[in-house]
């Protein structure tokens, strides 16, 4: 008598057993995004309370990424996604397309062994203290309003040439 193998036919359903291991390594690699997630957000809280306190409170003018601190390996600390201007860069060195890479302002927070604000200005970025940066931001708003003030006088002359 001679043997025979028998071999099942393969299984293509979507509701067999593959469906189930590919839906419970999603749910495995959800997990664990949202454990990491808890994680950071713990250590924050332990080692950096006022800055947990700040980071619970609405911001209003920033989006969850910009109020939520993330592990960045390369860094070896914590830092937001920055907040940029629309307005991009307006260097005459760069080309255009360099310019519309980079945003004319930006800034982020950045936490090693300290809490920094990483302030961009064009391709320049500078590390300042909250404080300096509170600074810098009081500069720009009276920057602003004499910026706005010599358009009306340039508007002005254009209009008389």
């Amino acid at each position: 008598m001679q043997h025979t193998p028998m071999i099942p036919p393969v299984d293509r359903r979507t509701f067999g057993h593959g469906a189930f291991v590919v839906q419970a390594a999603e749910d495995t690699r959800d997990r664990a995004e949202q454990l990491a997630v808890e994680s950071a957000d713990r250590h924050i809280a332990e080692n950096y309370p006022a800055v947990a306190a700040l980071l619970a409170e609405p911001a209003g003018l920033l989006t969850e990424a910009q109020t939520t601190l993330t592990y960045d390996n390369g860094l070896d600390g914590h830092r937001t996604a920055p907040v940029e201007t629309e307005q991009r860069d307006v260097d005459s060195i760069s080309s255009d397309a360099e310019n519309q890479r980079t945003p004319l302002f930006s800034a982020e927070i950045a936490v090693t062994d300290r809490t920094e604000i990483w302030f961009g200005y064009g391709t320049t970025i500078g590390e300042v203290s909250p404080a300096k940066a509170r600074q810098i931001a009081a500069t720009m708003r009276d920057f602003a309003a004499r910026l706005d003030a010599l358009c009306d006088v340039a508007d002005e002359i254009a209009a008389q040439a």
